[in-house]
């Protein structure tokens, strides 16, 4: 048995961390510096990558020795590459269960920051153990500076620590998450002192801490005091000891000064952005961590039940030597994987488009379409207040919605129950497909461009989204000052300025796809009765499938005669791209999920 794995990983930067150690950097403002202010010196990425290798190989893992470090000139992302050429099915590595950096294997080495971070504020269980990973991946990256971790770790740490000066500058998380860990880091900092003090007293030689330096400390201060007491002609040996624990010392309180908000926030980063889910939770893999994101990979990423939850990579079909390795993340669309990875598919690759509305979103949406349905209430000025008010606190809990144009997400579902309700939503005025439609259109107003398309007209979405189908590198470049300008992000150009504009496209695509589909079956309910939409819906899909078929069928005799046309059936492509989303949402029209609206 196997499960895929949906791997989560930022690139390497090109260019390390510079300057000498020991020496603080100007702090950026906004946000704390990663690495507490203190700058690394420039990491070796080969010779990390060789001894993070090697570190593998002597902990029971397997890496064939086929694969090297190396950056494909097109993509310019250090990755993975082959030397030799690669059959179908070889296995490229496989990486044991034991060497993952994953939550069962921190709770083993540390079950007190577990057990602390249970008292952290929160009542989501899930967001406490998600404070107590970081924490740990903090003591890691802590540890290997001062040398302590062991062997693989200190390799991966050094890796990671490196990623430093990229995540400030380009991921998209660096302020929105800043913030928030600042606060979270508050409330750990008692975990910190509780950690120490386990520390001092485990002698655990895989411990991702200071263990050993701490233990060596004590034994020499112990030494000293002996031949102090009892041998005077070791007064030298004590004091070149003492100078050695002093030492030792200062690097512990240096590491333990650096130990702050910024490295927490580094750790929770490296976690969010090179983690694998797994069948029983997400796991940092060493090694398979630097594969490249393909939505066509050349390799596979599993995980080998049967052998106790290794990870395990083999290619799928023959790789040419020189070719670089690629593995997929799943199938993300570029919002999702900006958000969490920090890069972007070009437009013709995206598997889907997706837009995400906030609760204060859900909230303005419904108090507006509230105010909008003015006198229509059949209750009271007060009781209708408290309806109101009882309404936009479900709301309030709910979690942020994701629209994805290929179908209903779960949590459109959840919304459109919600607002479906009892009588007190549609006496309110707020009707399921109408505050998802005020939705869009309030996300759209903000877009600049035709005003046509943020009312829902389903002419003008289809032509706004043929548009882009068929120029989307165009389309991304008018959405992309856009986005930039709604994200607080400055436009740089280059491949920041590139991403921005994915992002925008794909977003502003799913906005279009629901409208149309929402005007589609507005539209048909206002001309015909339930059962005659009914009837309709049905011979439409008939009719459609029967419309493709004769259509590929006349493609196919086309390109049997003629050479291929460039030239590609705009409207096909966005019945296919859509077709998933306008059926699930006629289901949940049928079911009475979506009630009515006016457009």
């Amino acid at each position: 048995m196997s499960a895929s794995v949906a791997a989560a990983k930022r690139p390497v930067p090109a260019s390390p961390l510079e300057g000498p150690p020991g020496k603080k950097r100007a702090p950026q403002t906004g946000f704390p510096p990663l690495l507490g202010g203190w700058v690394l010196p420039p990491v070796d990425q080969e010779a990390t990558f060789c001894g993070v290798v090697a570190a593998l190989r002597a902990g029971g893992a397997f890496w064939n020795p086929k694969l090297r470090r190396g950056v494909e000139p097109e993509l310019k992302i250090p990755g993975i590459l082959t030397q030799e050429c690669l059959e179908e099915g070889e296995l490229l590595c496989r990486v044991p269960a034991g060497l993952h950096f994953s939550r069962q294997s921190c709770k083993k080495l540390m079950p007190e920051v577990f057990v602390a971070c249970e008292q952290l504020p929160s009542a989501v269980p899930e967001k406490r153990e998600e404070a107590a990973d970081a924490l740990c991946m903090a003591l890691l990256l802590l540890g290997a500076r001062a040398r302590s971790a062991p062997q693989l770790w200190h390799c991966c740490a050094d890796s990671l620590l490196g990623l430093a000066a990229d995540f400030e500058e380009n991921h998209p998380y660096i302020r929105a998450l800043a913030s928030e860990v600042q606060t979270v880091f508050r409330c750990v900092q008692d975990v910190l002192g509780a950690e120490e003090q386990a520390l001092d007293q485990g002698n655990n030689d895989n411990s991702i801490s200071n263990r050993n330096n701490n233990s060596h400390n004590n034994s020499n201060n112990n030494n000293n005091e002996h031949n102090n007491s009892n041998n005077n002609n070791n007064n030298k040996h004590n004091d070149n000891n003492n100078q050695h624990n002093s030492d030792n010392n200062d690097n512990n309180n240096s590491s333990d000064q650096s130990l702050d908000q910024g490295l927490y926030l580094l750790a929770w980063l490296c976690l969010l952005t090179r983690r694998f889910s797994g069948p029983e939770g997400s796991s940092l893999v060493p090694g398979v961590d630097f594969m490249n994101h393909s939505a066509a990979p050349n390799a596979s990423s599993d995980w080998d039940e049967d052998s106790g939850g290794a990870v395990v990579v083999r290619a799928l079909r023959p790789i040419r030597a020189g070719e670089e390795i690629f593995i997929c993340y799943g199938s993300r669309s570029n919002p999702l994987l900006w958000r969490t990875h920090g890069f972007t598919l070009p437009a013709s690759e995206e598997p889907s488009w997706s837009c995400t509305f906030s609760g204060q979103e859900l909230v303005e949406a419904a108090q507006t379409e509230s105010q909008e349905a003015g006198g229509e209430t059949t209750a009271t000025t007060t009781i209708a207040t408290a309806q109101l008010l009882d309404l936009l606190d479900e709301l309030r809990e709910l979690p942020n919605v994701h629209l994805d144009s290929s179908h209903v997400t779960d949590e459109l579902a959840g919304l459109l129950q919600v607002c479906s309700q009892g009588a007190a939503a549609a006496s309110l005025g707020v009707q399921p497909a109408g505050l998802l439609r005020r939705l869009c259109v309030q996300r759209l107003a903000l877009v600049p461009g035709p005003k046509a398309a943020a009312v829902g007209s389903c002419d003008a979405s289809n032509a706004l989204l043929r548009e882009a189908l068929k120029d989307p590198w165009c389309a991304a470049d008018r959405l992309g000052a856009w986005w930039t300008a709604r994200s607080g992000r400055e436009a740089s150009g280059g491949l920041a300025e590139e991403n921005a504009s994915r992002v925008c496209l794909s977003e502003y695509l799913c906005l279009q796809a629901h409208l149309q589909a929402l005007a589609t079956l507005g539209r048909e309910t206002e001309e015909e009765g339930e059962q005659q939409q009914q009837q309709q819906q049905q011979q439409q899909e008939q009719q459609q499938e029967q419309q493709q078929q004769q259509e590929q069928q006349q493609q196919q005799q086309q390109d049997a005669e003629e050479s291929p046309s460039s030239k590609q059936d705009d409207q096909a492509l966005l019945a296919t791209r859509t077709a998933g989303l306008r059926r699930e949402l006629g289901l949940l029209q049928r079911a009475g999920l979506l009630g009515g609206w006016k457009h």
